[in-house]
């Protein structure tokens, strides 16, 4: 009896320490995160791609790039979408520091993360888990309501914020972005008002967006 007694006192002291480890790396990794310096890196390869931005700018995509991997890390390896263009463009700028993109994924991550380019996520077809969890974890980043949003989160804001061209826009009363909340339920929903509306066809399905485009493309671009 007493040897049964150890063994389970041993399992518990093991679960509870591997639990403090866990937590431990979260800290760590969260303070990683928060620290790391993406404008030493990437601030002269963002002015090469977007010389019109001044340096406050530059500074606010970096933001965006810090938000995307806090989604990334929430999601825990489930699927997200990237809804920016100028963000997932300072992504891919980044990944180009092959040693230093694997240190950090390696320090906020765990793992490796590797760019899934834009075509290819939108000809793969169009994943609204993906979608509805990006929307919801981007929101809970700024402690938006994503049923009832007053303002739109930073990934989705930026690219009409900064004018970026070729650049995802959207707004507040599309019922695409709406509907990504209640995926579940109001699928039909958002497919009829925006993801099914022709913007990942062709020669524009270079775009990663969930439901976004230019304006006046029939999605859930700015009017």
């Amino acid at each position: 009896m007493l040897k049964v007694f150890l063994m389970m006192a041993l399992v518990f002291a093991g679960g509870v320490a591997c639990l403090l480890w866990q937590m431990k790396q979260q800290r760590v990794r969260r303070q990683y995160l928060e620290q790391f310096d993406f404008a030493a890196l990437l601030d002269a390869a963002l002015i090469k791609r977007y010389p019109q931005l001044n340096e406050e700018m530059r500074q606010t995509v970096f933001e965006g790039l810090r938000d995307w991997f806090k989604v990334l890390a929430l999601a825990k390896q489930s699927p997200v979408l990237m809804p920016s263009r100028v963000i997932d463009d300072a992504w891919q700028e980044f990944i180009l520091f092959a040693r230093n993109y694997r240190h950090f994924c390696q320090q906020t991550l765990g793992v490796f993360l590797p760019h899934t380019p834009a075509r290819a996520i939108s000809s793969a077809g169009l994943n609204y888990e993906g979608a509805s969890q990006t929307w919801r974890l981007a929101c809970q980043l700024e402690g938006i309501n994503p049923a009832s949003p007053v303002r739109l989160p930073r990934l989705f804001a930026l690219d009409h914020k900064l004018n970026i061209e070729n650049g995802f826009h959207y707004t507040l009363d599309s019922q695409c972005l709406r509907g990504l909340y209640f995926q579940n339920t109001r699928v039909s929903s958002f497919v009829a008002d925006g993801f099914d509306s022709g913007i990942f066809e062709g020669d524009s399905a270079d775009a990663a967006s969930v439901c976004g485009g230019e304006a006046g493309d029939g999605g859930c671009g700015v009017d």
